[in-house]
């Protein structure tokens, strides 16, 4: 499996994960019209730069204020979306 298979997989067990948690109009959008081939695009122009920068704790954070999660479930549901793009990131880098 090549890398842009294996974050085709993960991409949609992703979006699999957040949808389970209503996300908003915006994030749901953004879903919607997102395709494959810019997966690869998306990683290396967005997600590594704000983790290059130490920004994912916050990245994780405007996402978690997108969904409907449960007080007590934030911060597993913040640690399983963090590991989701540290992964996506490293993917890219090796």
């Amino acid at each position: 499996m090549n890398k842009q298979d294996f974050l085709e997989a993960k991409a949609q067990n992703f979006v699999k994960y957040i949808s389970g948690y209503k996300p908003s109009e915006k994030i749901e959008n953004f879903i919607q019209s997102f395709s494959k081939e810019e997966i690869i695009p998306t990683i290396t122009g967005k997600l590594i730069p704000l983790v290059s920068v130490g920004a994912t704790d916050t990245v994780v954070s405007d996402l978690l204020l997108e969904l409907e999660v449960l007080p007590e479930d934030k911060e597993a549901v913040g640690a399983k979306i963090k590991a989701y793009i540290l992964m996506f990131v490293e993917v890219i880098k090796s």
